[in-house]
């Protein structure tokens, strides 16, 4: 076919029939659910350019560029902040209404002229159940209060932005008390809402875990901001990080009644950072306090003490002047009449022993071997072998036999037994 016997169109013509036939079409404003997947809000003009899109198993399936004219985006955001508590952000599920358009430049084009809040709040709000679901089920949404809480909690890590009015009233709440009570606080920067607040805030508590020895609590405060900005604080990574944190978490994040999941898992919340101030500084009053008392306590009782034995001393004083009398007066009695039974005694021990000395020595002399030769007997001995059986004697054998005043000497002719 030659080219003069084609039919061609311009771009424009194209780009004319593609928006008159959209036009003829789609003639209303349609409800579509979709993920913000980046808002593109631009503070200069107000404008917002939010990229649309549907995933299925987290594939994008379907994607659309979106507009939101600056006058709709202020009114849109500002009553989705009033009922969610939260602003248009990347990653959020909305419902809303748009107008389909197409430009011979731009291309299709969506124009969202309303978002349904509820619809996002109530995907919020599953969000929030299922995070609380999938702690319990995993056994971590209380282990963080079951942690010990240590009696003195000086040295603090700080999860909060140096500049918020939140953690300057916490600091100047502490310094008002600087001269009674030392406590040691630590800042980590962090953003505390919105999109970044859970990657800025996860990273500055896995800094603390590395060092969570150094420190006797973790706190997390947030001020000025009122409601906004919270629904970070019910996201999974999150509660978990804090709900398996090594050290007690204190939070302060909020002034809502709707506490979040990370309220929730903390060892201890106080909403605000004064309440959080005025919480650690409550321990170290009642330790104070705790420490007095027992100080008076041990004040009185030295003093009982003291003087109920002042009365005992005083009672055994007396006892002991009276004693002490009544025990002279005996104990010369008593070593009078030990006296008198110590010289009886001894006078008849000596008279015993006197006698049985006379008796031992009469019995020697009885005995002695010159006493019994005097009354006729005699020792008959071989070699100087004193003979006591006629076993031992032999025919032959010289025998030396003495007498009470002298000796002879014999031989033996022959020997006889007893019968």
């Amino acid at each position: 076919m030659n080219i003069a016997d084609r039919k061609i169109h311009t771009l424009t013509e194209l780009a004319a029939s593609i928006r008159s036939v959209i036009e003829k079409n789609y003639t209303s404003s349609y409800w579509v659910k979709a993920e913000i997947a980046k808002v593109n809000h631009y503070p200069r003009s107000g404008h917002a350019y939010p990229e649309l899109v549907e995933k299925n198993d987290n594939k994008v399936v379907a994607q659309f560029r979106s507009t939101i004219w600056a006058n709709d985006f202020r009114d849109i955001n500002n009553i989705f902040i009033e009922v969610t508590g939260e602003p248009l952000k990347d990653g959020m599920e909305i419902l809303c209404r748009i107008t389909v358009g197409f430009h011979a430049i731009y291309g299709l084009s969506l124009t969202i002229i309303e978002v349904e809040p509820s619809y996002t709040l109530g995907q919020m709000a599953l969000e929030k159940t299922k995070t609380i679901e999938q702690l319990k089920q995993e056994g971590i949404f209380n282990n963080n209060k079951k942690l010990i809480f240590p009696l003195l909690p000086r040295k603090i890590a700080v999860v909060s932005v140096e500049t918020s009015k939140g953690y300057s009233d916490y600091i100047e709440i502490l310094r008002s008390f600087e001269g009674k009570y030392k406590l040691f606080n630590k800042l980590y920067p962090a953003i505390l809402q919105g999109e970044q607040a859970i990657k800025t805030i996860l990273q500055q508590l896995r800094y603390i875990k590395n060092v969570a020895d150094i420190f006797d609590v973790v706190i997390i405060i947030r001020g000025g901001g009122g409601d906004i900005g919270l629904n970070c604080y019910n996201n999974y990574e999150l509660a978990k990080e804090l709900a398996n944190f090594p050290i007690p978490v204190i939070t302060g994040i909020g002034h809502s009644t709707n506490e979040t999941v990370c309220e929730m898992v903390s060892h201890i919340n106080k909403i605000t950072p004064t309440d959080v101030a005025y919480f650690l500084l409550g321990h170290f009053e009642e330790y104070s306090q705790r420490i007095e008392a027992a100080k008076q306590n041990a004040i009185a009782q030295s003093k009982r003490i003291i003087m109920i034995e002042n009365q005992k001393l005083n009672h055994i004083g007396k006892t002991l002047a009276r004693s002490s009398q009544n025990l002279s007066s005996n104990n010369n009695n008593n070593i009078s009449s030990l006296t008198r039974s110590l010289k009886i005694a001894s006078n008849s021990l000596i008279k015993s022993q006197t006698s049985k000395t006379l008796l031992l020595e009469n019995h020697i002399k009885l005995t002695d071997p010159i006493n019994v030769l005097k009354r006729g007997y005699s020792i008959s001995s071989i070699n100087g072998e004193i003979i006591k059986s006629s076993k031992d004697l032999s025919t032959g054998q010289a025998v030396t036999t003495k007498l009470f005043d002298g000796s002879f000497e014999s031989v033996i002719s022959k020997t006889k037994k007893n019968d």
